[in-house]
């Protein structure tokens, strides 16, 4: 990381920019809603799809929003135990199949 002057700032930190998106959230679930030209202009709730994310990485973004990241259970705990507070981390809904 390095300060407005290019200065080597910390070494301490890092960027994670996963590439791709999964398709993972259940969209009826998850108040999936789709504008005129097919893009989605609004998604009520993450709720995700357990067939879905199966198999899916520890770290992804989600492809309806890929601006928005999901974390498995491991990295949420490694954050915390390290006491990171500039991460916002919160628990999403998992569909349950019956």
């Amino acid at each position: 990381m390095y300060d407005h002057r290019e200065r080597l700032y910390s070494r301490d930190y890092f960027i994670i920019n996963p590439i791709g998106a999964l398709d993972c959230l259940d969209e009826k679930a998850s108040g999936v809603k789709y504008g005129e030209e097919g893009s989605v202009v609004d998604i009520a709730e993450f709720v995700l799809d357990p067939a879905k994310v199966q198999n899916a990485p520890a770290l992804f973004r989600i492809d309806k929003k890929p601006s928005k990241y999901v974390v498995d259970e491991r990295f949420v705990q490694a954050v915390e135990a390290q006491g990171f507070t500039n991460v916002l981390l919160a628990p999403l809904r998992m569909l349950e199949r019956a």
